[in-house]
């Protein structure tokens, strides 16, 4: 059973590999890995990751820019 605390412990401890990893999530999002893939693959709250980028001095994505990100990455 995972109790609260618990989950706090796995949350903090997820957030401190994204920041020992920062420069490989930044360059990954400025090669238009979405935000989404970001966070399901860090297993962070995206909420939470857009205020790391902000801190991080990365501009953040409009959800218009994400769209045309991502049809242009599809194929035709």
């Amino acid at each position: 059973m995972t109790t609260p605390r618990m989950a706090r412990d796995l949350r903090d401890a997820r957030r401190a590999d994204v920041v020992r990893h920062a420069a490989e999530i930044v360059t990954a999002y400025r090669n238009g890995t979405s935000l989404n893939r970001i966070c399901r693959d860090w297993e962070v709250d995206a909420h939470w990751m857009r205020a790391q980028l902000v801190t991080w001095g990365v501009r953040v994505r409009s959800r218009a820019e994400a769209h045309e990100l991502l049809r242009a990455q599809r194929p035709v």
